[in-house]
């Protein structure tokens, strides 16, 4: 424990349920942004369920538009819900750019920015990300970690060949 001072949730009361509703909302849109982008992106189109992707992009977006109701001010002691919903907002603009483009909230582009600019947030931040639509292509470059994922046209959507390299060597499978 880190005590009252340092807690990144508050220990009890209307805070608290403050603090974990937003988390929640934060959580959800990125659960819910990831599983549209996952139908569109990555399962063959044989088997998509366009319903389901329209209801995650309803749920994405309810909870992106609830969180940005909510006040994020530049003063406040950095604490989880800030914590949460800026990985939400970093999460959302590489696999959706278009669901929360930068410029559209102004108070979401300053806390993402105040916390994108802390060390801690840019040690993991990925160097190198793409993810095409229509076609499983991912790359990640993460220094010494880097990960490719590609199906060549033809291949079977189960067989998705893995290569990791890190500084020890190199690890390849088949998936």
């Amino acid at each position: 424990m880190v005590g009252p001072a340092r807690a990144l949730v508050p220990p009890g009361g209307a805070e608290r349920r403050r603090a974990l509703r937003l988390i929640a909302l934060a959580t959800g849109a990125i659960d819910k942004a990831g599983a549209a982008a996952y139908e569109r992106i990555i399962r063959p189109s044989a088997f998509r369920w366009p319903e389901w992707i329209d209801r995650c992009m309803t749920q994405a977006t309810s909870a992106i538009s609830a969180l940005a109701a909510e006040p994020w001010p530049a003063a406040a002691d950095l604490d989880q819900a800030q914590i949460t919903t800026a990985c939400m907002i970093r999460y959302v603009r590489m696999a959706d750019p278009a669901l929360l483009p930068p410029g559209r909230n102004s108070a979401f582009d300053a806390l993402s920015d105040r916390c994108e600019a802390r060390p801690e947030f840019q040690a993991t931040y990925p160097i190198d990300y793409a993810l095409p639509a229509g076609r499983l292509r991912l790359k990640v470059s993460l220094a010494p970690l880097v990960m490719r994922v590609s199906a060549p046209s033809g291949s079977h959507a189960g067989m998705i060949a893995a290569t990791w390299y890190s500084s020890r060597g190199r690890w390849s499978d088949t998936l």
